[in-house]
């Protein structure tokens, strides 16, 4: 078995908007960014196993500091891993730290907070303006994955 880790920039950009003015997740009425503290992170763990015949196998976690993750934009995500390297989508975890601290990728909060949405925002994402912002996200996400296939190295699991 093999391991890699990695971590990836998703703070927005100057050449897309930047962060100021974005909406926060997790604020009703609309809070929005008017500085940073930190920079937002996505950070992965990739796991790679050969099975029977020295075919490879791999699990990839991925972390994002947001609040949480429109369904939709995970798949997208996954795809564009998958149409670069040799990852399946159903071998792909991509999940939130659930921190208010970060953009509204939802688009929930904007929407008023309230219940038809939230369920919006879980399923379909945030206003348009923002898919720039996820399809630079999702680049970030293959060149980090790209950077940990590189960088595998053997790993050793023990239990006492």
């Amino acid at each position: 078995m093999r391991v890699a880790f990695g971590k990836v920039l998703i703070t927005p950009p100057d050449f897309l908007g930047g962060y100021i003015g974005r909406p926060m997740a997790g604020y009703t009425p609309i809070a929005t960014c008017n500085s940073k503290y930190d920079d937002l992170h996505g950070s992965g763990f990739l796991i790679e196993t050969e099975v029977l015949g020295g075919v490879k196998r791999y699990l990839l976690l991925i972390t994002m500091d947001v609040a949480l993750i429109p369904l939709t934009v995970s798949e997208y995500f996954k795809e564009k891993i998958s149409d670069h390297y040799p990852i399946y989508p159903g071998q792909i975890i991509i999940h939130a730290t659930h921190t208010h601290k970060g953009f509204d990728m939802a688009g929930s909060f904007s929407r008023g907070g309230n219940w038809p949405g939230l369920i919006k925002g879980i399923i379909c994402g945030a206003t348009k303006k923002d898919d720039l912002y996820k399809v630079w996200i999702g680049k970030q996400f293959v060149r980090m994955v790209g950077q940990m296939m590189a960088e595998l190295q053997p790993a050793k699991i023990a239990w006492k």
